[in-house]
């Protein structure tokens, strides 16, 4: 009996200690619920204080916006460019930061990107709004004949763009549900209370009440984990928008490419110090080539009803209108003609005349650039390219241009990059090459530049030949009678290329027009090792090949 009572005495207190561990367990656990309950609030409140600061509350998510990118003029709805909750590109269109983001002289809002790239993201998330299928990841492949393709992979990263429509849809915002405090009351007598008594088996009740409190801790870390996205995506937003608030030096310059319009921050242009570009439009020197110009965007209500009051066309009613609807230069500027009606059927017309009449006048000088335009919009492309990849940044290579303007693009490269300086613009290198259609499959595949030949760049790549890995070599060679060819060979370990000892495949005569170059056709099969067809090869400025295009590294001659 005595075994009894200190056995029932025994069970008291533990079943007290248990009681008590469980409600200093759901106190802590209710007070870090409040923890992270009031950070999200302190995080939900700096949005707000943002927002009455640098936003607008007002803005219309289905309104129509006319971005000035690059200088053309590209128009989305803003419901388009914030559909991806969380990234850049939503944060920049979500209206927290409309008094921050650069403006043209017009009032849109200025992006200084490549227009190619913007354009695409813009009709990517046009398809991801409106399509059923999961079909979007092919928007680089619209692009994959053109340079801009590195470009655009750059910007979708830049700006936080997804490529499908499996998208991160996590509110980022806490669950109330979590935060229930009477969830934390239930008690250990309660669970007996509403247990099948006769068929109670305390090892299992234990079992379930240890699973239910490691459920509690792991909505708890799950809560944390939410908490820190939504701090660290806000603190992200805050320095993204910081990186694009343009500086004094970043004004907008208006270049009129011979009838091409291109706009561009200053800075950009001066992004390479020393070259003709930066010393044209340096702070010493470019305020002396344009006038005093006025922008209306800048301007308060006081600027605004002394303009008004000053225009003959506008009758004093308007005037005290604007006065009295607190109407500044922002707003003037984006006034549709709903908005107008209320004052009246002449409202419309004289206002909106009058404010594009004070734009043609003081519209901004333009720089008139007399050269060609595929040319110095290869060279604006550039200097975007170094500002948005900065230290990831690389010159063009030949492949990059044009065969069509190589020779007046090198021209104004060199005008604006004199001497070395052109470097940081274009290299007048191959960096690899695609051998194609070979009767010898080996040959196929992807050369890479390695040393040099006969002064110039020679390629190699490793293969496969009668089932042994070898080294296949581009490069140039000196003849006896005086003339240079080019051959595709296998050259014999640690000799120079060009004697008898090759293996040579294919040949092709030195092209007059790029010498320092293998040619891309006019190759030869030379006999004994080669077969035809001949090969055919294709400049490239990437080392990875294009999908489905022949490596050759598996493949034997046949």
């Amino acid at each position: 009996m005595q075994a009894f009572k200190q056995a029932k005495r025994d069970t008291k207190i533990m079943w007290v200690a248990l009681t008590t561990a469980y409600k200093q367990n759901s106190d802590a656990f209710k007070t870090e619920l409040q923890n992270i309950a009031r950070a999200f609030a302190a995080v939900e409140a700096e949005k707000e204080r943002y927002l009455c600061r640098y936003g607008d509350v007002d803005i219309d998510n289905e309104a129509l916006l006319e971005i000035n990118v690059g200088g053309r003029i590209i128009t989305a709805t803003r419901s388009v460019l914030t559909q991806q909750k969380g990234s850049m590109l939503e944060a920049t269109f979500s209206g927290r930061w409309e008094k921050r983001l650069q403006r043209d002289n017009l009032g849109r809002i200025f992006l200084d990107m490549n227009p190619d790239c913007f354009q695409a993201i813009i009709e990517h998330l046009v398809k991801m709004k409106y399509s059923s299928e999961p079909k979007t990841k092919k928007i680089c492949q619209a692009y994959s004949k053109r340079k801009v393709e590195g470009d655009l992979s750059k910007m979708m990263k830049y700006f936080g763009i997804k490529i499908d429509q499996t998208m991160d849809h996590s509110t980022l915002q806490h669950d109330e549900t979590i935060f229930d405090s009477d969830e934390a009351q239930v008690t250990i007598q309660d669970y007996f209370d509403t247990t099948n008594r006769k068929a109670l088996d305390i090892d299992e009740i234990l079992s379930s009440f240890q699973t239910t409190l490691s459920k509690k801790q792991e909505a708890l870390d799950d809560a944390k984990e939410e908490l820190q996205k939504v701090k660290t995506r806000w603190e992200e937003e805050k320095t993204f928008i910081e990186s694009i608030v343009p500086t004094p030096k970043d004004d907008l310059i208006n270049l009129n490419v011979r009838g091409t319009r291109m706009t561009v921050r200053r800075s950009t242009l001066r992004i390479f110090k020393g070259s003709v570009l930066d010393r044209q439009f340096d702070d010493t020197v470019w305020p002396m080539q344009q006038p005093g110009k006025e922008s209306m965007y800048e301007w308060g209500n006081e600027e605004v009803v002394d303009w008004a009051k000053g225009h003959a066309a506008i009758p004093e009613e308007i005037t005290d209108l604007l006065q009295k609807s607190k109407i500044d230069g922002s707003k003037l500027l984006t006034l549709s003609h709903e908005g107008l009606k209320e004052w009246g059927p002449d409202a419309t017309n004289i206002v909106i005349k009058a404010v594009c009449d004070f734009q043609t006048e003081n519209k901004y000088i333009e720089v008139f650039i007399d050269h060609d335009e595929y040319d110095f919009r290869m060279i604006i492309e550039q200097l975007l390219r170094k500002a948005l990849s900065k230290d990831a940044y690389q010159p063009l290579s030949l492949p990059d241009i044009n065969k069509t303007w190589n020779g007046s693009f090198s021209e104004t490269v060199d005008y604006y990059f004199p001497g070395e300086m052109a470097g940081l613009i274009w290299e007048k290198t191959v960096r690899c090459i695609s051998v194609q259609n070979a009767g010898v499959m080996g040959v196929n595949g992807i050369y890479t530049c390695s040393g040099t030949v006969d002064g110039v760049s020679a390629y190699r790549k490793i293969g496969i030949r009668n089932e042994q890995e070898v080294e296949f070599s581009i490069f140039r060679c000196l003849l006896s009678d005086d003339t240079k060819w080019w051959y595709i060979s296998i050259v014999p370990k640690d000799m120079k290329p060009g004697t008898d000892d090759d293996i040579d495949f294919y040949r092709a005569p030195v092209s007059l027009e790029h010498s320092d170059f293998p040619p891309e056709g006019t190759w030869l099969t030379v006999e004994k090792h080669g077969l035809d067809p001949p090969c055919k090869i294709i400049w490239k400025s990437d080392i990875l090949p294009k999908s489905g295009e022949e490596s050759g590294d598996e493949n034997e001659e046949r």
